[in-house]
């Protein structure tokens, strides 16, 4: 339980981490401000659930202090096992925006050059009628 312990709350740091490095990587993207925007919004609710999840196992660090009694140690295993799926959520979470968003980008690019070779025809296509 230990092992487990210390490998959540690692996550959950590395996740604190990644959600502060996550506004730049999100308006560093070529999309819609709209769909940025979104995408911050859509993870803020996550994280906090993790934020919370990760307070309450600490807070109930005392539960898994001598003398051990069974209930004390059934409460914080759950509390750890809420902390533990709250970091496989927020993990998949921000994996499945960065993959959105580089699509969205992807194909943003594609119609803006699209775009571009349909005026360079037209231009083309207008001198050449004259």
């Amino acid at each position: 339980m230990a092992e487990r312990t210390q490998e959540a709350l690692f996550g959950a740091r590395e996740l604190d981490a990644e959600i502060e490095d996550m506004t730049l990587w999100v308006h560093a993207r070529v999309v819609p401000l709209k769909w940025r925007r979104r995408v911050l919004v859509h993870l803020d609710p996550i994280y906090s659930q993790m934020t919370f999840c990760r307070e309450e196992l600490v807070r109930g660090w005392k539960l898994i202090y001598p003398p051990f009694i069974q209930p004390n140690i059934d409460s914080f295993e759950r509390r750890l096992c809420y902390l533990e799926r709250s970091v496989q959520l927020l993990t998949a979470a921000i994996e499945e925006c960065k993959a959105k968003l580089q699509n969205a980008e992807t194909l943003s690019a594609c119609r803006y050059i699209q775009l571009w070779i349909r005026r360079v025809l037209a231009k083309v296509t207008a001198t050449h009628s004259r």
